[in-house]
């Protein structure tokens, strides 16, 4: 026996999934104007709306920022395998992945230190970075993979390693913005990470260290 699907089951489930994705949007837009500090009652507010309408469609204040930080890791996927898709040199595809990285922190500084340092995920049990940059590694990874490189098992970590070097340095750049630029930065990263005059080893050489 076939079972008919209920059409006005559907249409909510989609008017909820719409809703919801409208309440995310709207709640980084709400920090990208206030502040990363922002409360619920200010998000509410700049939506409209109350936040009995909020809790209707998350299970809680953590629920809602988490789904924020997801939606800003995957824009920041796109834009990544976007910026680096444009490009056919090796060198010239990662710096152009790294600037995509950094243009987010340029960009939307409050909503990225919303989606890293966020109190109520972590007290909430959950870990915003590592889900942030965990969905972002694992895209790099695939874009890794389709590079020749050496063998495989030795560039599993490869992802993850050069997500955590970048924010690490972009956290950086963000407390002292005057230190250079993000065009440099990008370069600067792209030089370490492609081990090129001006990298460590060749930093080294040039101070008559040993290497090795």
């Amino acid at each position: 026996m076939t079972v008919k699907a209920d059409g006005r089951s559907a249409r909510w489930d989609e008017h909820r999934l719409a809703r919801r994705a409208e309440l995310v949007r709207l709640t980084a837009a709400c920090v990208e104007q206030q502040g990363a500090a922002v409360g619920m009652d200010q998000i509410a507010a700049f939506a409209g709306t109350s936040k009995a309408v909020f809790y209707r469609h998350f299970a809680d204040k953590a629920d809602l920022y988490r789904a924020v930080g997801q939606q800003l890791a995957a824009t920041l996927t796109d834009q990544l395998a976007a910026a680096m898709s444009r490009q056919q040199d090796a060198r010239a595809r990662i710096r152009s992945g790294i600037d995509a990285f950094l243009a987010v922190l340029d960009r939307n500084p409050e909503l990225y230190r919303f989606v890293v340092r966020n109190p109520v995920v972590e007290r909430a049990g959950g870990d915003a970075v590592a889900d942030y940059t965990g969905r972002i590694a694992a895209r790099l990874d695939e874009l890794i993979g389709a590079l020749p490189a050496p063998d495989p098992v030795l560039r599993r970590p490869w992802g993850t390693a050069i997500v955590g070097l970048v924010k690490a340095a972009g956290d950086w750049w963000l407390e002292h913005p005057a230190a250079m630029t993000r065009a440099e930065l990008a370069e600067s990263l792209t030089t370490l990470l492609w081990g090129e005059a001006g990298g460590l080893r060749d930093a080294l050489a040039a101070t008559g260290r040993p290497q090795g």
